[in-house]
């Protein structure tokens, strides 16, 4: 997971590896993570920092699953998942 200190002490306590990193590290810091874990988190406030092509392949890429998730102070809001996997999979409602 890549999160702030904050959001990241929670995911720390249920066990998970946790790179905490300033919005200048992002970058390596996702390439480390998806080079070495089955599942890479990643918190929207932080997601944003990534290029948008990088974040986008990984998104729709098989391994690692990657997600991007709210930080504990929500101060930006995670995309809506459920609509992008449909949109990923062409399933419309």
């Amino acid at each position: 997971m890549i999160a702030d200190e904050i959001t990241a002490a929670g995911f720390r306590l249920a066990g998970l590896r946790v790179l905490v990193v300033e919005p200048g590290g992002v970058q390596p810091a996702f390439d480390e993570a998806c080079r070495s874990a089955s599942l890479v988190l990643v918190t929207a406030e932080l997601a944003r920092y990534l290029p948008r092509a990088r974040l986008a392949a990984a998104l729709e890429g098989r391994a690692p699953v990657v997600g991007v998730i709210p930080d504990i102070e929500e101060r930006s809001i995670a995309p809506d998942l459920g609509a992008e996997l449909r949109r990923v999979l062409g399933v419309s409602e």
